[in-house]
C-alpha cells in the first residue's frame, strides 16, 4: 500500500529524463503573470494530492490504483532505458514479447491516465 501523498500523473521516471545536469526541470506556470518559467524538481511537478486514491465503503483509503501505476512504472523504466540506449546507437529497439506487452500497457495507461 502506497503512503505517498503526491500522485504523479506524469511519472517521475519520465520527467527525470528531461532534467538539467542538476536534476531540475524548467516548467511554465500559466497562472503566474511574471516569471512564469520555474526551475523545479521532478518530485514537485505534475502531481495531485492523493490523485489516484479512492475511499472504500467503510471510509478507508484505497491506493490500489497508485500502487499499480507505481509497479508498472518500475517495470517499464528498464525498457525505456533499453529503447533509448539502442536508439542512440542507431538501432531499432529489440524488445522481447514480455517487454512489448509491458511497454504497450504502460503507453496505453499513460494515455488514459488523466
Amino acid at each position: 500500500m502506497s503512503n505517498s501523498r503526491r500522485h504523479h500523473f506524469v511519472p517521475k521516471m519520465l520527467l527525470k529524463r528531461f532534467t538539467d545536469d542538476d536534476g531540475y526541470l524548467y516548467v511554465f506556470d500559466k497562472d503566474q503573470p511574471k516569471n512564469n518559467i520555474e526551475r523545479r524538481s521532478p518530485k514537485g511537478v505534475f502531481w495531485g494530492p492523493y490523485f489516484y486514491t479512492s475511499r472504500t465503503v467503510d471510509g478507508t483509503k484505497d491506493t490500489t490504483l497508485e500502487d499499480d501505476f507505481s509497479k508498472l512504472e518500475s517495470d517499464t523504466d528498464p525498457i525505456i532505458k533499453k529503447i533509448v540506449r539502442q536508439a542512440r546507437k542507431g538501432e531499432s529497439p529489440n524488445l522481447t514479447e514480455e517487454e512489448k506487452k509491458t511497454w504497450d500497457r504502460f503507453f496505453y495507461t499513460q494515455w488514459k491516465r488523466t
